[in-house]
């Protein structure tokens, strides 16, 4: 089950049935959303999310598309700088499930498929090297299940 930290008004009500889901008490998360509200200048709190440490990273994501060459949108060369190749997907993998580990995810979009959030922060590479990066992750509307869907460098 994912943990939420706050909420914000803005996709609270997109979020009704994730907590409905998973059986979260929605009064209270009501009356904690009204007293950050009631506390805020802006009138506006920001949804943190962290990803749970069952999120779904396919292998292929990162076997066939991270670490593969390509004509456009390569990242393999990017990842390189860390000590990131096809030959070590594993150590990739664990970088990715650290950075979610320590980072929040904040919600990005919706559409007819879930809940976009991302997670920005520094990826540890095998070599010391840190990469910044913005990780993407689904929340499917069916199951509310997480799905790792890519990962890009971090433009200033």
């Amino acid at each position: 089950m994912p943990t939420f930290i706050l909420a914000d008004t803005r996709v609270f009500i997109a979020q009704v049935n994730i907590y409905l889901y998973y059986n979260v008490n929605v009064s209270s998360l009501i009356h904690a959303i009204y007293d950050k509200l009631f506390q805020s200048k802006l009138g506006v709190v920001v949804l943190f999310v962290k990803i749970p440490d069952d999120a779904v990273i396919p292998e292929a994501k990162l076997t066939h598309y991270l670490l593969v060459p390509r004509i456009k949108d390569d990242k393999s060369k990017f990842l390189a700088q860390a000590g990131f190749t096809k030959d070590n997907p594993n150590d990739l993998l664990n970088a990715i499930k650290q950075l979610v580990l320590i980072s929040d995810a904040v919600e990005d979009n919706i559409n007819e498929y879930g809940i976009f959030y991302t997670v920005t922060g520094d990826l540890q590479g095998l070599n010391h090297r840190s990469l910044p990066v913005v990780t993407v992750w689904l929340q499917s509307i069916n199951d509310g299940s997480f799905r790792f869907i890519t990962l890009k460098p971090k433009k200033d």
